[in-house]
């Protein structure tokens, strides 16, 4: 398991965007391992096994306190009962789980994230933006995310946001940037988000270098430590765990076609 290890942390606050999204940040109660950008967390705020599973989150900020951020969207019942945690309440977490991203390798970092797929994206931003420059790009349904793209996370980040139907920023998605040219060989993608959007990323490669984008793949995950395969998904060296290879993945190694 390496640096992964379980523990408690305590929910110090929680930001509502709309009924569906929020940010929880959390204080672990003993020391951990700083993640790094593209690792994530197991997150659970109840007890017993109903929900069985841990829920993965990649955190969008690490604070000075050692408190973590994440965006959390609710899709089921685990996200429903976190959704419900209280300032003060204990949740349980285990993590840093997976791999990271590399250092990136070119020019300009472009930054591609779909819906919460860009909570791994902030948090490379806030990494590396100090070392080279740092495109981030956000793309959103539309309505009930405007409270969260106005929020004072992305102040003084170079941003730019699409929506499906151009009720925020410009009109279309993230791959819009291709077919404008606003891509060149000298850049470097990394992106997260749904399968859909990072497939269509193969169309980036008469842009940029086909070594140079990576993606950090969702799945549903049990165990966070590659034990049950639950996670695993197609590549052309076989199959691959989200968890414990992943979550990142260079976009030329895995198999889309059998996603």
């Amino acid at each position: 398991m390496g640096n992964i290890k379980d523990f408690s942390a305590i929910v110090l606050k929680k930001t509502a965007f709309s009924d569906e999204l929020f940010m929880l940040r959390v204080l672990p109660e003993e020391r951990i391992k700083q993640p790094n950008p593209g690792q994530f967390f197991l997150l659970k705020s109840w007890e017993g096994l109903d929900p069985l599973l841990f829920r993965p989150f990649a955190p969008v900020l690490a604070h000075e306190d050692g408190s973590l951020d994440f965006l959390i969207k609710v899709v089921g019942k685990g996200t429903q009962i976190i959704r419900s945690c209280m300032e003060g309440a204990k949740v349980k977490l285990r993590g840093p789980c997976g791999n990271s991203f590399p250092d990136p390798a070119g020019q300009r970092l472009i930054l591609i994230g779909g819906a919460v797929g860009i909570a791994p994206m902030v948090f490379s931003y806030m990494n590396y933006e100090k070392k080279l420059p740092v495109k981030l790009i956000l793309g959103v349904p539309g309505a009930g995310w405007d409270d969260f793209c106005e929020s004072d996370i992305f102040s003084n980040l170079d941003l730019e946001i699409f929506s499906d139907d151009g009720s925020i920023g410009r009109k279309g998605t993230p791959l819009t940037l291709f077919e404008k040219g606003e891509i060149g060989e000298g850049d470097e993608i990394w992106a997260c988000g749904p399968i859909g959007m990072l497939k269509a990323l193969g169309t980036a490669i008469d842009a940029v270098k086909e070594n140079q984008i990576y993606v950090s793949l969702e799945a549903r995950m049990a165990c966070g430590i590659g034990g049950c395969l639950g996670c695993t998904i197609p590549t052309k060296w076989g199959p691959r765990r989200v968890c414990a290879d992943g979550p990142v993945f260079k976009w030329a190694e895995v198999s889309w076609n059998e996603l």
